[in-house]
Formats: structure tokens, C-alpha cells, sequence
């Protein structure tokens, strides 16, 4: 195996950065026919700061075929700068993903039409024809699809840890990660030190039970009906909503300069929640989509950014690279797992949606398949934590009640309120994962997102500063003249918004439904605009820059001197 590794400066997205090695390693492509080519593995390395570093903590992502590396660049910086502190970090971009070669990326992209609606069937039709074309060309240049498969990147782990000169290693893992990770415990347990599993997907976990779908449709239902008692139940919505565009598509503008419109049919709406039944920024939006939608308003398809990119992501995303394909249709699922996911289908609202285009894709590779013994439970004595989030159904608690039994040495921790994507960002999450690697135990069982879950506001909210009396006087003026179109909350109480406290406290700020906002004179127009009053003054500041400019100056002279005016103007 050829190792080499060099300095490198690891730049994270917000400009931090630390001292680092970039390596590559090349192993086999196919372990069975060690002469068919390598593999060139990409990692990085973040080097302890201690001088008695534990075994490296191995970082193994997602997907599968997201980029160990590029993950660590965002919000996830500061929790593998803090792992140095006790070991050196890997970030290891998985055969086919990332920096590593050769790469599975398809170049000619599908793209499938807008302006008319797509079944699944249409779109596995033509998701058939373009994998087929991907496949072929890979083969031609010498890629054999058949080894990018979970049991070779188990043995790429452990080829690894020897070529770092490491007698074990630990696993961070995550989603796709964790089916990894179960298989290296199967193939080389005697390298592993401890293990922690975010979002579990067990070696018979990879297609997805339609069951936990509903499950999560349902409650989510309920506690959107708690909070907002007379809204419509989200599964009521859904089933009307689904139903209406099956007997007749929606066509919507898709942007105000292209004249074309999108057609809205039931797959996409299928495809898009199932798809984004694991993101919290879907599932706090799904009940106030569904209701508008009911109502006959589709427009946020196309003005809300997160529902915009994940029904594009339908259209034009579908066939990127060939890594999930090949790793997913080689996992595959048991006899019996398919015939529970036959039979929940045929109950379910949404089906089998969660696990498109899986299992009728795998034919356009050959279907390769690693066989039940790869599918069989897992059991060790090492030392594993367990995290799964209450609003995850994608990787659900379940999985850890079917895993635990083959895991002597187990913990299991509970984010509350975390999604499928949100498991590793909490604070108080990376901190038990940390005293694990060092341990082995974690302090508490249970911890929270921060802040925590809500649905958003179907009204546009404005948020200001609850500890000015000036302020509130001014609220309760703004409160009377637009009565229920906009709702008011301190920025103190309101946890959920993702605006600096800084601006918060220097200017209001209106959050218009579709999650757009504005702040200052702009936002007090648009709050009156909202309550039907002085709409001449908003379409003034929209189109008059001078009179916007001098509404803005007048607004931060006035909230610079909001102090002395609650002496001068006292409230009643």
C-alpha cells in the first residue's frame, strides 16, 4: 500500500483554521482481485494537542458519498478541534466520495422538465437510462462498481488505522457512517476502540420501514394541533393535498423573471417530505405548507428556499455520482424486511417514497448484493454509544432497541428534538461524546437541542426589544392598528430565530412567512403593509430609494435615542 502524507493548512468556512496533514492511501479497488486497479483514499489529519494522545477518533460520514473533509469546513469545526485535546481527528473521505479516486460523479447530469408533472414512474424511467450511461462509462475507464461496496470500506478503515501506526482506533460516526462502522466491528473488531453511533443505521437498516414514516407524520400532526389547536390535522392536509394534484397537477410561476411555470404533481410532493422527513427545517415549515396548499396556495414550492431546493433537488440532483447506488443496492435488505416494507407500503401515506429509487435502480448496475451474512446482527464488546433524535425518523430509537442486544457495553443517548441532520451539532451532545471518548461513560442520557423545536409562524412574526419601555409602547401602537396579521414576540423569548442577538437589539425585525426578513423602518412598513394599514408608505420605500434611505436614518436616530425618549414620552 502506498501511504503519503504532507503539511497542510485546514481551513475551516468562517476563516478558522489549524496546523494539519493531508495523506492518501492507496489500497486494493477489489480485495478479491487485487490486480483490477486502487483506490486512492483521501483524509485529513488534526493532530492532538497533548503529549499521551488516546487512539484517533476515525470520522466516518454519511450519505453514503458525502466528503469526510468538506464536513469538518462548516459548523462542525469547533467539535473536531476540540476532539484534538485528547486524540488526533481523521477525516476520512470514503472510497468514491470527496477528495478520494477514482470518483463515481456522472457527467451528464439528469435534469428532468418542470412544466409538466413527473409519476416515479417517468422519473425511475429516465433515473434508469442515465445511471446505465454513468455505469458504463465508469466501467470503461476501469472503475469496477461491484467493490465500491460497505464491506471494502471496512477494510479500507482498517488499512488505515495500520498505516497511521495506530494498534486501534476510535469511530465517530453518523447515518450512512454508522453501517459502516458496524461493519468494521464485524471484520476488524480487534482495531476498534470505542464507537459512537449518531443516527444508527444497522447492517438490515438501509431501506426504510414506511411504518416509522406514518409514525412520524402522525405526531408531528398532534403536536402541531397542540400548538395551534384550531389548525387543520397535518395528515388530513397531506391526504387531501395528495390526492387533489393526483386528479389535477398545479402549475406555479417559478421565478418572476422566467416565465415558465413548474408542475406540481403528487410525486414530488411525496418524494420531497419523505426525503425531508429527518430535517427539522421541513418539519417545522410541514404543517403550514400543507394547510396553505389545502387552501389552493402552492407558491411556497417555489418562494420558500428550503422547500424550493428540495423539489429542484428532484428535477436536476438525481444522479450526481453512482456512490450511493452502488454502496446502498450492495447493502440490500432481508427477505423479511422486505415483505414488513411491502406490507406497511400498502397502508402508509406516503409509501415507499422514503426509499426511492431503491430497490428497482440496482438492476442498472447489476445488481450486486452482499448477501444476508452482511445483513446479520452484530455483536461485540466494545465499548458503543448510541444517539438518536425524538424527531428523527430515518434512524428512530427502534433501531437502537434492535442493535442494543448484540452490544454488551452500550449507552444510549437521547437528543430531544433533534432531527437526522441535527445529531452531532448540539452543544451538549459533543460534550458527551467527548467525555465518551475519554471514558466511556456519559453524564446524561437525555439532552436537548438549543434552541429547541417549533413550528414557524404562519404570520409574519416582529421581533423586538422586550426590555425597552419605549419599545413595548410603540408595540402596543403597532399591535392596535394590524391586529392578528402579525404576531409579536420579545427577541429574548423567541429561540428560534437564526438572527444575530447584536442586530436583534439594534433594530426590529419582521420574519415574513416564508422565512424572508427585514428589519428597521423597512420592517415597521411591512408590519402595517401586513395589517391592511399605510400600504402607500411600504410601496413608497420599495420604490423611492431617497425615501427610503431617510425613513431608515429617522428609524437608527430613534433607536439610538430610545432610552431618552421613554423619559421624555413616559408610558401611561
Amino acid at each position: 500500500m502506498k501511504f503519503a502524507v504532507r503539511p497542510y493548512r485546514f481551513e475551516a468556512k468562517d476563516g478558522r483554521a489549524v496546523e494539519a496533514e493531508l495523506g492518501s492511501l492507496a489500497v486494493p479497488m477489489n480485495r478479491s482481485e487485487p490486480g483490477r486497479g486502487t483506490v486512492q483514499l483521501a483524509f485529513v489529519r488534526l493532530p492532538a494537542s497533548v503529549a499521551k494522545p488516546g487512539p484517533p477518533i476515525v470520522f466516518l460520514n454519511g450519505g453514503p458519498g458525502l466528503s469526510g473533509i468538506e464536513s469538518a469546513r462548516g459548523r462542525l469545526f469547533a467539535m473536531f478541534e476540540a476532539f484534538c485535546a485528547t486524540a488526533d481527528v481523521v477525516l476520512l473521505d470514503q472510497r468514491g466520495s470527496g477528495f478520494s479516486t477514482p470518483s463515481l460523479a456522472c457527467d451528464d447530469a439528469l435534469v428532468l422538465p418542470f412544466d409538466r408533472v413527473l409519476s416515479k414512474a417517468d422519473v425511475l424511467r429516465a433515473l434508469d437510462e442515465s445511471t446505465r450511461r454513468c455505469a458504463e462509462r465508469l466501467r470503461k475507464s476501469g472503475v469496477d462498481l461491484s467493490a465500491f461496496n460497505t464491506s471494502e470500506s471496512a477494510d479500507d478503515v482498517a488499512d488505515l488505522a495500520g498505516a497511521l501506526g495506530a494498534e486501534s482506533v476510535s469511530l465517530l460516526a453518523w447515518s450512512y457512517g454508522t453501517h459502516l462502522a458496524f461493519a468494521v466491528l464485524r471484520r476488524h473488531e480487534s482495531i476498534v476502540a470505542r464507537v459512537v453511533l449518531a443516527a444508527p443505521e444497522g447492517p438490515d437498516h438501509t431501506y426504510k420501514l414506511p411504518s416509522r414514516i406514518q409514525r412520524q407524520l402522525e405526531s408531528l400532526s398532534d403536536r402541531a394541533r397542540a400548538a395551534t389547536p384550531k389548525s387543520p390535522k397535518l395528515v388530513a392536509s397531506m391526504r387531501a393535498v395528495l390526492e387533489q394534484v393526483e386528479r389535477e397537477p398545479v402549475r406555479i410561476p417559478w421565478s418572476d423573471s422566467d416565465p415558465q411555470a413548474a408542475v406540481v404533481g403528487r410525486f414530488d410532493l411525496e418524494w420531497t417530505t419523505a426525503q425531508g422527513i429527518g430535517d427539522t427545517r421541513i418539519l417545522s415549515r410541514l404543517p403550514r405548507w400543507y394547510a396553505r396548499m389545502a387552501r389552493g396556495n402552492f407558491g411556497d414550492i417555489a418562494r420558500d428556499r428550503v422547500l424550493r431546493a428540495y423539489f429542484e433537488e428532484l428535477r436536476t440532483g438525481m444522479n450526481r455520482s453512482l456512490v450511493r447506488t452502488c454502496m446502498d443496492c450492495a447493502s440490500g435488505a432481508t427477505a423479511e424486511r422486505w415483505r414488513r416494507i411491502e406490507n406497511e407500503a400498502r397502508t402508509t401515506l406516503l409509501g415507499r417514497t422514503a426509499d426511492f429509487p431503491f430497490p428497482e435502480i440496482c438492476d442498472a448496475i447489476g445488481n450486486p448484493d452482499l448477501g444476508d451474512g452482511f445483513r446479520a446482527p452484530v455483536r461485540s464488546s466494545k465499548e458503543v454509544l448510541f444517539i438518536t433524535g425524538t424527531l428523527d425518523a430515518r434512524t428512530p430509537a427502534d433501531n437502537v432497541a434492535e442493535l442494543a442486544p448484540g452490544f454488551s457495553r452500550h449507552r444510549h443517548l437521547v437528543v430531544e428534538d433533534a432531527g437526522h441532520s441535527d445529531l452531532l451539532f448540539p452543544a451538549a451532545a459533543q460534550r458527551a461524546i467527548a467525555g465518551f471518548f475519554s471514558s466511556g461513560e456519559v453524564e446524561n442520557e437525555r439532552v436537548r437541542v438549543e434552541p429547541s423545536f417549533r413550528f414557524e409562524h404562519d404570520r409574519p412574526v416582529l421581533l423586538y426589544d422586550g426590555e425597552c419601555g419605549f419599545c413595548l409602547r410603540q408595540v402596543e401602537r403597532l399591535r392596535a392598528r394590524v391586529g392578528d396579521a402579525v404576531a409579536f414576540e420579545a427577541y429574548q423569548e423567541a429561540h428560534w430565530v437564526n438572527i444575530r442577538k447584536e442586530n436583534l437589539a439594534q433594530s426590529v425585525h419582521l420574519v415574513d412567512g416564508d422565512g424572508s426578513v427585514s428589519s428597521g423602518a423597512e420592517a415597521v412598513f411591512r408590519t402595517l403593509a401586513a395589517g391592511g394599514k399605510h400600504r402607500l408608505l411600504y410601496s413608497m420605500y420599495r420604490r423611492l430609494p431617497a425615501f427610503a434611505a431617510v425613513s431608515e436614518a429617522v428609524y437608527r436616530w430613534i433607536a439610538r435615542h430610545r432610552g431618552r425618549l421613554a423619559r421624555v414620552f413616559p408610558r401611561s
